[in-house]
């Protein structure tokens, strides 16, 4: 007996309505992706200060075609030196930034910021259960070049 929902299977992605889906959503795997927007903003329950970033997804493990958003807490200085090396995969000189060449981190990192969007590279989702914990993390392999569109027109 068929129920009709078998249409769904292959395009079956849970996520509500309207919300953009988090890095959590994403199965594990390697993906090619767009920086949509970066943004420092402030975490509504605990007022603290992250960076939310905006991605859409061009190829790879799931939601493809869709945006996704991702958060850099800045909660230690190992998580700033990883974002520091994400930055520099994607092109910016953070090897530069140093407080005593009066470019400080936290001058420089805001000041980049409207200079991502549009970058595309391609990154590895890695899911790591920490006891009772999962932590999931995206990180930038290198930097690509969008796709380029072809020059004769499509035949539809």
């Amino acid at each position: 007996m068929s129920n009709g929902l078998s249409q769904f299977d292959d395009t079956f992605q849970p996520m509500a309505p309207g919300r953009t889906p988090n890095v959590d959503a994403l199965t594990d795997g390697e993906y090619t992706m767009e920086i949509i927007s970066a943004e420092l903003v402030t975490t509504p329950k605990t007022g603290e200060a992250i960076l939310r970033w905006i991605y859409k997804i061009h190829a790879g493990e799931s939601f493809v075609g869709s945006r996704i958003e991702a958060a850099t807490f800045f909660r230690n200085a190992e998580a700033c030196n990883m974002l520091g090396a994400d930055l520099l995969v994607l092109g910016i000189p953070t090897n530069d930034w140093k407080a005593s060449a009066g470019k400080p981190f936290s001058k420089m990192l805001p000041e980049c910021l409207p200079g991502l969007s549009g970058i595309h590279f391609t990154a590895t989702k890695i899911s790591r259960a920490v006891g009772a914990k999962t932590y999931h993390n995206l990180r930038i392999k290198t930097r690509t070049e969008p796709a380029a569109m072809p020059s004769e027109p499509l035949p539809f």
